[in-house]
């Protein structure tokens, strides 16, 4: 694994830590889709509520309006809204829009905030919103623009033409197909790219735990920092071109000064916006297109001029834990690889001086928060250590366990030696659902005592327990 030597690891983000249950693309690659089905990306939140605390006090701590800062220095919600991340990694409170179809509604919705579609995005569909965007359906021939994140639950296809997903920040997919995906920071799918062209500043990551699926099969993937998946390649379709380095179109133009250039760029954007954003999307579709394209191009420039970047080291590597096809192409920086056999061990490819070269790949880590734990602590520590936490902003008694809290009794400080955590809380989620249905246990409402705002459900930890073990999960 190597650091990349013309980045650097240290960032201004990061700041604020989010306590509110929010998915993010480097942790929807250990979460099989339907475990999705516990998160919303896009969630609202009451005023008043903590949303962030600070996690350290150098840095840039700016955050959007509609958020202002306790005496504890805790980051509170002054109104009713929906926690983004926008395109410059930053907390935002923006309103939220929701759709249970789009049947009614025009061709192209343009809106200020965030936004939920309980259904699916049909052709010719053209959806943008400053804010991020989530799609509990599929998405055939549309194209979705999100100055956060987009998450879309089901695939994402290009049938007739090709589908377009443009994120400031992280992109979110089960498996995609004939699809351009941007993302302006970092990209996760659950199952596969089929002749796709992904580009993303930050991470790609395909697969699921233990990374023995997760399939890129034909067209260009194009990351800034690290791609990891299964298989690059297949017999029935072009092989794959794999592309670690700079993102394109974000280079200043040398002579001129970055601010006047991007306000130039900034102009254009919304001369286009009025021109083509029209009823009949489809007669100026490409143009639309590439004006989206400038879009994602403006936030990485903004971005860079305030060297913003979320703080972690620039690996930069391509790593692949099953097969690669023969005529698969690596390519770092300036440099070409092209596989003339094929590959069926775990490979990774990074860059030695002028060469790319093929070592034993580095097994990638899993993100703090979901590192499966010893199993061996006791249930009243584990109380303690779930009780304490301040994202709900309430403390609930030991005798009750939260619904987002089922997975922290099943993690620890050490090495679990058993199946992945999120397969286990899966498991225990749908049996405590049934034992709900059956009337044997009972679940909950959580409300914050002063906004009297309900904050999910939560189970008697008697009861979680005692179905744990008689499914063989030890607590």
């Amino acid at each position: 694994m190597t650091t990349s030597p013309h980045r650097t690891p240290e960032g201004q983000l990061s700041v604020w830590q989010l306590t509110q249950p929010r998915i993010s693309a480097a942790e929807a690659i250990f979460v099989v889709p339907d475990g999705w089905r516990r998160f919303t990306l896009v969630r609202a939140v009451p005023a008043n509520e903590i949303i962030a605390r600070r996690a350290r006090k150098e840095g840039d701590d700016s955050c959007g309006e509609n958020l202002v800062v306790n005496a504890k220095g805790m980051l509170l919600a002054k109104k009713t809204g929906a926690v983004a991340l926008n395109h410059m990694g930053r907390i935002c409170l923006m309103d939220l829009h929701r759709f249970p179809g789009l049947d009614d509604h025009p061709k192209t919705i343009v809106l200020n905030g965030s936004a939920v579609i309980d259904g699916p995005v049909g052709p010719g569909w053209c959806i943008r919103a400053s804010g991020d965007v989530e799609v509990r359906g599929f998405v055939n021939e549309a194209t979705i623009v999100a100055g956060g994140s987009v998450l879309v639950r089901g695939d994402v296809i290009g049938t007739g033409s090709s589908s377009m997903i443009v994120a400031g920040w992280d992109v979110i997919l089960n498996q995609a197909a004939d699809t351009e995906i941007l993302a302006g920071h970092d990209v996760a799918i659950a199952q596969q790219l089929l002749n796709c062209n992904v580009t993303a500043d930050g991470r790609i990551l395909v697969g699921n735990p233990p990374m023995q699926s997760g399939i890129i099969s034909g067209g260009l993937v194009h990351a800034g920092r690290e791609i990891a998946l299964f298989r690059a390649g297949s017999t029935a379709v072009f092989p794959p071109e794999l592309m670690i380095g700079p993102m394109p179109g974000v280079t200043p133009t040398e002579g001129m000064d970055p601010m006047a250039e991007m306000a130039d760029i900034r102009q254009d954007i919304n001369n286009n916006f009025r021109r083509y954003e029209s009823s009949n999307t489809s007669m100026h579709l490409t143009q639309l297109r590439q004006t989206y394209r400038s879009l994602w191009s403006l936030w990485l420039r903004e971005r860079g001029v305030l060297n913003l970047t979320d703080g972690r080291p620039y690996i930069e590597r391509v790593v692949i834990y099953g097969m690669v096809a023969q005529g698969a192409q690596v390519t770092i920086g300036s440099k070409r690889f092209t596989l003339g056999h094929e590959i069926n061990e775990p490979r990774q490819f990074v860059l030695h001086g002028d060469t790319i070269m093929a070592e034993a790949a580095v097994p990638m880590e899993k993100p703090a928060t979901l590192k499966p734990g010893a199993t061996a602590a006791s249930p009243q520590r584990l109380a303690a250590s779930a009780s304490n936490r301040v994202r709900l902003g309430v403390k609930l008694p030991p005798s009750l366990v939260h619904e987002l809290d089922l997975a922290d009794l099943l993690t620890g400080p050490g090495t679990h030696p058993g199946p992945d955590v999120w397969n286990q809380v899966q498991r225990l989620e749908g049996e405590l659902r049934a034992a709900e249905v059956r009337g044997s246990i009972r679940r909950l409402l959580v409300k914050n005592p002063d906004t009297g705002a309900p904050l999910g459900y939560a189970y008697r930890r008697d009861d979680v327990v005692r179905i744990a073990n008689s499914m063989g999960i030890e607590l």
